[in-house]
C-alpha cells in the first residue's frame, strides 16, 4: 500500500502482488544475509555493514507487514502493531539516508575521513524510536490503526509521523543520486565513452544506488486519488522487490563479493590439496595464486566501494583514470594527472635510449 493513502481493501490482485514480491524480497534477502556472513572476513567493510543493517531492518519490516497489516480483530494489538511498523520503516529510511550520507561525503570531501558508519547506524536505530514515543505521547494511540489496516491512519494526519521524516529522507538522497551521475561524468574514463556506453553506465548507477536509498518510494506521493490507481501497482511490485534488487546488484552482481567467493573456493581448494598426496610443485603454484589473490583484495580502496560497482560492468578499472579531484567544491584544488598508459612507457623508454 502507498504510505501517503490507504490502500484499496477489497483489491485482491494488489494483496497478491504484494505478498508475492515480499516473499521473494524475504528469500532474497536471507540469501543475501548469508552469504555475507559466510564471506564477512573477506568483505567486511563500512559499506557490507550498512547492507547488512539495511538487510535486517527490511527483512524485519516485511515479516511484520505480512503476519500483521490486517490483523484489526484487536483494536490494542492493531495499534502495536502499526506503531512496531512504523519504527521499522522509519528505520529502513534511517539506514538509506546513512548510505546517502556516506555517498555524500565520499564526493564532496576529498581527503580519507575517519570512519562514521557505527555512530550512524546506531542512531539509525535510535532515533525512530524516539519519534514513535512522541507520536505516540501526544496522539495517546489515536490514528494507529485503521477499520482495513494495522498502520498510521491517513484522515487524522497521524501518517506524517512517518510520511514527514521519509519524504526528507527520499529527497536528500535523490540530491546525492544526481551528484553521483555528475561525477561520474567526470571521470576521464566516461567522457571518452560513446553516448550508449554512457546511458548504460548511468542506468547502471541506478541499479546499484536506487534499492539501498529508497528512492522508488517517491511513487507512493503520486497516489493522490483513486484515477492514479495503478500507481499502487508500480509501487507494490518496486518496493516489494526491493530486497530482490539488493540481492542482485549487492551480492549477485557484486564483484567484491565475487572475488572473495573465488578465494575462500581457492583456500578450500589448497586445503584438500594439503591434505592429500600431490607434487610438491602443484601444492607452491596454488599457494601462490592464493596469496596473489588476498594481496588484490587487502589492496582495494574500501572508501570507494560505489565507485567500483558503477563502473565495473562497463569499464575495466585500468580505463578509469581520474582527471579530476573528486571534491565538487574543491575545483582546482588538484593539479590534473595526465594518463600514463602503456604507450607513454614506450615513448619514455624510447626517449631515454635516443638521449
Amino acid at each position: 500500500m502507498s504510505p501517503f493513502s490507504e490502500a484499496d481493501s477489497s483489491s485482491q490482485a494488489l494483496r497478491i502482488i504484494s505478498i508475492i514480491g515480499i516473499s521473494v524480497s524475504i528469500i532474497c534477502l536471507l540469501v543475501t544475509c548469508v552469504v555475507h556472513l559466510c564471506l564477512w572476513k573477506r568483505v567486511r567493510n563500512d559499506r557490507t555493514t550498512r547492507l547488512m543493517n539495511l538487510c535486517t531492518a527490511l527483512l524485519l519490516s516485511y515479516i511484520i507487514f505480512l503476519a500483521g497489516v490486517d490483523r484489526t480483530e484487536s483494536s490494542i494489538a492493531c495499534a502495536a502493531i502499526a506503531a512496531v511498523l512504523q519504527y521499522i520503516y522509519l528505520v529502513v529510511f534511517s539506514i538509506m539516508l546513512v548510505e546517502g550520507v556516506e555517498i555524500a561525503v565520499t564526493l564532496l570531501v576529498v581527503f580519507k575521513t575517519k570512519s562514521r558508519t557505527k555512530l550512524l547506524l546506531i542512531l539509525a536505530w535510535v532515533i525512530p524510536a524516539m519519534i514513535v514515543g512522541i507520536s505516540l505521547g501526544v496522539t495517546k494511540l489515536n490514528g494507529y490503526g485503521t477499520e482495513n489496516f494495522c498502520w498510521l491512519s491517513v484522515s487524522n494526519g497521524v501518517i506524517w509521523a512517518f510520511v514527514g521524516p521519509a519524504l526528507v529522507i527520499i529527497f536528500f538522497n535523490i540530491i546525492c543520486l544526481f551528484i553521483v551521475i555528475r561525477t561520474m561524468f567526470q571521470l576521464t574514463a566516461v567522457k571518452s565513452k560513446k553516448t550508449s556506453e554512457k546511458v548504460r553506465t548511468s542506468l547502471w548507477s541506478l541499479c546499484v544506488l536506487v534499492p539501498i536509498t529508497g528512492i522508488s518510494w517517491i511513487l507512493g506521493i503520486f497516489y493522490v486519488n483513486d484515477s492514479f490507481y495503478f500507481i499502487q501497482y508500480i509501487f507494490a511490485i518496486l518496493n516489494g522487490l526491493q530486497g530482490f534488487f539488493i540481492f542482485l546488484f549487492h551480492c549477485l552482481l557484486n564483484k567484491q563479493v565475487k572475488n572473495a567467493y573465488k578465494l575462500h573456493a581457492r583456500k578450500k581448494s589448497a586445503t584438500y590439496l594439503s591434505t592429500n598426496p600431490t607434487s610438491k610443485d602443484e601444492r607452491n603454484t596454488k599457494s601462490k595464486e592464493n596469496i596473489s589473490s588476498a594481496e588484490d583484495a587487502s589492496t582495494r580502496d574500501i572508501r570507494n566501494d560505489w565507485k567500483h560497482e558503477i563502473l565495473q560492468e562497463s569499464f575495466p578499472q585500468s580505463q578509469v583514470q581520474y582527471g579530476s579531484s573528486l571534491g565538487m567544491f574543491n575545483k582546482g584544488s588538484m593539479r590534473k594527472s595526465a594518463p600514463f598508459s602503456s604507450q607513454s612507457r614506450d615513448q619514455l623508454i624510447s626517449d631515454s635510449s635516443m638521449s
